[in-house]
């Protein structure tokens, strides 16, 4: 029996199948029938099932009806089957995790989400732009903004590139002495949590209107000053010191019940990371030179004085030309000697092929300890955690795949072709995509995936940052 004959044996023989009525809503032998149609696509919808059970070897509008009721994922304008079913995966799959809901499996589901991003997840958070009152963020420009940030008391330290985690500046500590700090009113007998991302050591002092000091260890106040101590060095199987890297620190205190206020205080605590500028090379310029391409590789020593430098990737100098393109040198050792000025690092320490003849850093060699994008929540009660996707400038318009136009920094221009990047002003980024189409689309489907992947009655909240690209 044909699907035509099984709806209209449904019917008493004293009705009309061939009425218009009938014929339009329930069934005809055209098959266009509303409810007819309906069910012959639920028939073969269910065939197709059938026949390929395995939802990523699916393909076209099965696919896109297999995932729409599966998830609530969304397919962006262009995007490819491998993307969309790489994402449905993060959510079921999650890399084969056995405990769902943990920071290390959102953790997990993210990292599949932004693949061109360092994903953190931070506990105990708040929404860092809640207008209610004692919910946001309670510091005053923690996202350091400015080269000259007023709400912070900074001695011998200072607002510098070299020192972002977010946007454009953070807070440079290259000096013996160097402090951070700010005043912050509190409410008595209360939680709160410190947050700051950290490239480097650091000590910090919470000092209460009391003149009492928060001793993180024992978790009480003392009338002595004590120095709480953070570090983010990657070390060696002997502890010694190999780098540092970017990562979050936070530190949690409880008020008194006569506090009313309290200063947070970042010291510095030894020489930090080590110190890295910008060289360039030169070459003879003779004809025959001028003809060909010279590398100077990757490891070349260079020094000012007795302090070397190490190129960590090859300089090379184009047929025609007589310099390189800048390229990024290490200190060979930590310490502050090594912050040497411009136009001091002069002499080529290692082989170079012979036409090369000088090198020079047009910009100071910056070190120390970094720290930046600071946070402080009242602790709520209730469980929470941001997922923070944190994207270098030059990346993010892989990440987000922002269609060309007028503001896209990577487009020709009359003043530079072929295109090159204007990725310095983080402004394009919060009003090309941050706030804009392409990545509201974006973020309405993080934050529901983040809403999906958190636990029942934890707040869960995403950052997206952007540290400002630089030449």
């Amino acid at each position: 029996m044909t699907l035509l004959e099984q709806i209209r044996s449904n019917f008493p023989k004293t009705i009309d199948k061939s009425k218009p009525v009938f014929s339009a809503i329930i069934a005809n032998d055209k098959s266009n029938a509303s409810i007819q149609k309906a069910l012959i696509d639920v028939k073969n919808y269910t065939k197709d099932w059938i026949s390929t059970p395995n939802i990523y070897e699916q393909d076209g509008d099965m696919l896109n009806k297999t995932i729409k009721f599966f998830s609530f994922l969304e397919r962006y304008t262009d995007e490819t089957e491998t993307s969309i079913k790489n994402r449905f995966s993060a959510i079921f799959v999650r890399n084969h995790d056995t405990r769902w809901g943990t920071p290390f499996d959102i953790k997990s589901v993210f990292k599949q989400y932004f693949p061109h991003a360092t994903i953190y997840l931070v506990e105990n958070t708040n929404k860092i732009d809640d207008a209610t009152p004692g919910m946001g963020n309670l510091l005053s420009d923690g996202d350091i903004a400015t080269e000259t940030p007023t709400a912070w008391t900074l001695v011998n330290c200072s607002a510098n590139e070299a020192a972002r985690f977010s946007k454009k500046f953070g807070i440079l500590f290259n000096q013996e002495d160097a402090a951070l700090s700010q005043t912050v009113n509190v409410n008595a007998s209360s939680s709160y949590f410190l947050h700051f991302f950290l490239k480097g050591n650091v000590h910090v002092t919470i000092k209460d209107n009391n003149n009492k000091y928060w001793n993180y260890s024992s978790k009480t106040w003392e009338s002595s000053e004590v120095e709480n101590d953070f570090s983010t060095a990657i070390t060696d199987i002997n502890d010694n010191i190999l780098s540092f890297e970017w990562d979050n620190r936070n530190l949690y205190f409880i008020t008194s019940s006569e506090t009313t206020s309290v200063t947070i205080t970042f010291k510095v605590v030894d020489k930090g990371n080590k110190a890295t500028s910008k060289v360039v090379f030169t070459r003879s310029d003779d004809e025959e030179t001028l003809a060909t391409t010279t590398t100077i590789p990757m490891g070349t020593v260079v020094s000012s004085g007795n302090l070397k430098f190490i190129t960590q990737e090859d300089a090379v100098i184009f047929v025609g030309k007589i310099e390189s393109d800048k390229v990024e040198v290490v200190a060979e050792d930590f310490g502050y000697d090594y912050q040497v000025a411009a136009n001091t690092i002069n002499t080529i320490e290692s082989d170079v092929p012979s036409e090369v003849i000088g090198v020079n850093n047009p910009v100071a060699a910056i070190g120390g300890t970094f720290i930046d994008y600071f946070r402080l929540f009242a602790k709520q009660p209730f469980g929470s955690f941001t997922v923070i996707a944190h994207f270098e400038g030059n990346t993010a318009v892989s990440a987000f795949g922002l269609a060309a136009g007028d503001d896209d920094p990577n487009i020709v221009t009359s003043e530079s072709t072929p295109p090159q990047p204007r990725y310095s002003n983080y402004g394009y980024y919060d009003k090309s995509f941050l706030s804009g189409v392409p990545i509201g689309f974006a973020s309405d489907i993080y934050e529901d995936l983040l809403d999906y992947l958190r636990a029942q009655g934890v707040k869960a909240y995403l950052d997206i940052i952007v540290r400002d690209y630089s030449e």
